[in-house]
């Protein structure tokens, strides 16, 4: 037997080992937390089960940092979530002004655990699968033969001064008002930012980043002066700290991306960029979820720390637990009578960021008398809590066939969490592995947001750099001719 067959079967037996305990801990407090989350206890079991049969260790451990993110998000929805709801008896509602959580129906919870149930099993098979796949067609000659790590193209430099052209059309002061360095301290957003502006300024910051990495990674590999890698770094600090704007996700997703690139092309310095950036990013992600997301700033966290029912209720709400899928339920019912076609063409408008364009508005007045999904959620709930994808199917197919299109959701997110995800670890050009993991981190998240926020997350940003960075792509050679030089 080789040493990684051991490996994945002493974490396999780990993993699954925790999950006996939370059972047993859980199944003892049934009768002691919320009414409906009697059968919490399955959580863990399923999540233990599912790493047995589809070996759970070599499916996170062979693709990029997509599925690790994704099995470590499931770690917590499944176990730590169900744990912390048995040790503080089920108690909700602790952080009411920031984070209300309102009752919810017994029947609600109960449709909460069948769904998450169905769900683990779907997408633990659904990433098997499509993992196997992945792995079959793991060396591909074009990554092997595909130019790699392009300089600043004419073109490139002409989409750059396009981006750059449309941020100073816009309002500067309301743009520059947004920006935040290091870490996010506002707690709402303002509605009325200058979302063209933000998206400009967004976009020419990472695509610089871009450009500056490649050219000190060319640079070091001609005289391996380390100097190189500390410009490198700095860079990288600068593209991970400067923040403009509001999107929680991107902020996350652009510094695990800045730290892949940076760890996948300096290997000789992995263990110091570990050191140096992995703090900075955790800082963020703490910052993004404790005082963007909950409206608990540095000062309250000081003088008021936040305690284990605080804290349960922070992390269930962040990862879809119970409570967010059970109030999408009631939400559903309380709200009864829904055309599922324009409810589900009303979010795709209101969530896809090219609807917005000039000259596509007249989009978001379609379906006028048509409530989003999101929107009835918030209205039933009182807050901005996320609406988990299960409970948004239920708008459109309501109890019967909301759960099984939710399902197909979930494949094809699966599908393409896996292919990203290798194509961030196998691509050996900057720019692509770059966008590949903001894809495939976005793609990770799937059990914090449903899918209305991927597609504004990805059309917001990732589709501009997209471009962008195709567009650089294409250079002009000698006596005036055209091409495009594609990576991977």
């Amino acid at each position: 037997m080789s040493n990684y067959t051991i490996l994945n079967f002493t974490w396999n037996n780990i993993l699954s080992t925790l999950s006996f305990i939370i059972t047993v801990i859980v199944f003892f407090e049934r009768n002691n937390i919320r009414p409906g989350l009697e059968g919490l206890f399955l959580l863990p079991v399923a999540f233990g089960l599912c790493i047995q049969l589809f070996n759970g260790q070599y499916l996170y451990s062979n693709g990029g940092l997509g599925l690790k993110i994704f099995f470590l998000i499931m770690l917590v929805r499944y176990n730590i979530v169900p744990l912390l709801i048995g040790l503080t008896k089920g108690s909700y509602n602790t952080l009411p002004i920031t984070m209300p959580m309102l009752s919810v129906s017994s029947n609600g919870y109960i449709f909460s655990i069948i769904m998450s149930l169905v769900e683990t099993f779907v997408c633990f098979a659904a990433i098997s699968y499509y993992t196997k796949k992945a792995e079959r067609k793991k060396i591909i000659q074009e990554y092997n033969n595909a130019k790699q790590n392009l300089s600043l193209s004419v073109f490139g430099l002409i989409g750059l001064l396009f981006f750059i052209a449309i941020l100073f059309s816009r309002n500067l002061s309301q743009v520059f008002s947004t920006f935040t360095f290091f870490t996010i301290d506002e707690k709402y957003e303002n509605p009325n930012i200058d979302a063209f502006g933000i998206l400009a300024i967004q976009v020419i910051k990472m695509f610089i980043f871009l450009i500056l990495i490649i050219y000190s990674y060319k640079k070091y590999n001609q005289n391996k002066n380390p100097i190189w890698v500390i410009l490198a770094v700095g860079i990288g600090f600068l593209n991970m700290s400067i923040f403009f704007g509001y999107n929680r996700s991107f902020v996350l997703q652009t510094a695990i991306a800045t730290i892949y690139v940076l760890y996948s092309f300096f290997p000789s310095y992995r263990k110091i960029l570990v050191g140096l950036l992995i703090p900075v990013c955790s800082l963020i992600m703490l910052s993004m979820i404790f005082i963007k997301q909950f409206g608990v700033s540095y000062t309250e966290t000081t003088h008021n720390p936040l305690d284990l029912a605080q804290l349960a209720n922070t992390i269930e709400a962040y990862v879809g637990g119970p409570w967010s899928l059970a109030s999408g339920y009631d939400a559903y019912n309380a709200y009864g009578g829904f055309s599922p076609l324009p409810t589900f063409l009303k979010d795709f408008i209101l969530n896809c960021f090219l609807s917005y364009m000039p000259g596509l508005e007249f989009l978001l007045e379609w379906f006028p008398n048509t409530e989003s999904s999101p929107v009835i959620h918030q209205i039933y709930t009182n807050s901005f809590q996320m609406l988990p994808l299960s409970a948004t199917c239920l708008f459109y197919g309501g109890i019967l066939f909301g759960p099984i299109i939710s399902l197909l959701f979930y494949i094809v997110i699966m599908r393409l969490l896996v292919k990203f995800d290798y194509k961030s670890k196998l691509s050996k050009d900057i720019s692509r592995k770059y966008l590949y993991t903001l894809i495939a981190v976005l793609l990770s998240f799937t059990m914090c947001y449903t899918w209305v926020t991927l597609l504004w997350s990805f059309t917001k940003n990732i589709l501009f750099l997209s471009l962008l960075i195709t567009v650089n792509e294409i250079h002009l050679l000698r006596y005036g001719k055209i091409k495009r030089f594609r990576t991977f």
